[in-house]
Order: C-alpha cells, then sequence, then structure tokens
C-alpha cells in the first residue's frame, strides 16, 4: 500500500478504510474485484466532528455541553478547550486524546484506565 510522503509523518494518526470495487475501465480487469483503501488523517478537527455525529449534530452536542451551537462551531476554527474534552467524551465516546493531543498526549495503551471515566 502506498502511502503519501506527507502523512507518514503525520502527528495524527491515519485511519484507513477497505473498500471492494469491480474494475471497468481496464479491459484486462473488467469484471474483476479489487480492493482499494481510503486514508482520512484523524485530526482534533475530524474528531469533533464525529463526537458531533455521535450524538446527533452540532446542535444536540452544545444542548448537551449546556452551551450555545455557534460555541461549539467556533471549536472548528479554534480547539475545543482542554477544561471541555472530558465533558465532550462523556457525552459523545470520542477520546479526549483525539480531541485535543496536544493536551492529553496520544492515544492511551491496553489496559490503561481514565481516572475521569472510570473513578
Amino acid at each position: 500500500m502506498h502511502i503519501s510522503p506527507h502523512l507518514q509523518h503525520s502527528p495524527y494518526p491515519l485511519a484507513y478504510t477497505k473498500h471492494t470495487v469491480r474494475c471497468s475501465v481496464n479491459s484486462e480487469l473488467t469484471g474483476r474485484q479489487l480492493s482499494v483503501y481510503t486514508c482520512v488523517m484523524s485530526t482534533p478537527r475530524t474528531a469533533l466532528e464525529k463526537a458531533a455525529k455521535n450524538v446527533g449534530g452540532f446542535s444536540e452536542l452544545a444542548r448537551l455541553l449546556g452551551m450555545s451551537r455557534q460555541a461549539v462551531y467556533k471549536w472548528l476554527e479554534t480547539k475545543v478547550p482542554a477544561e471541555r474534552c472530558v465533558d465532550v467524551e462523556q457525552v459523545s465516546r470520542v477520546s479526549r486524546r483525539k480531541l485535543r493531543p496536544d493536551v492529553f498526549g496520544p492515544r492511551k495503551r491496553e489496559g490503561e484506565h481514565d481516572a475521569a471515566l472510570n473513578p
């Protein structure tokens, strides 16, 4: 699998999705199934978008957090405030480490627990 050089050294994790497609362009391969991989960089912005999607949208995420939709949308341009990451994590099940890797560090290792979620 070929990975673009600028993605290989990214500080953000990469998520790969395998798709099976039927070829219809090349006469030698017509009708054969091919595996195609798409790569999505998991950034704090995509983590926030996933958090919103998990709860039903940005308006619902804002309601669950007790704040305005506009304030939550502003996080797309800036960052989720570190003090709000645990709240977002609890309502959306998106890790604070994905929301703010600069504050909470890399993904937790197997067997490691978060005190805020497991008192």
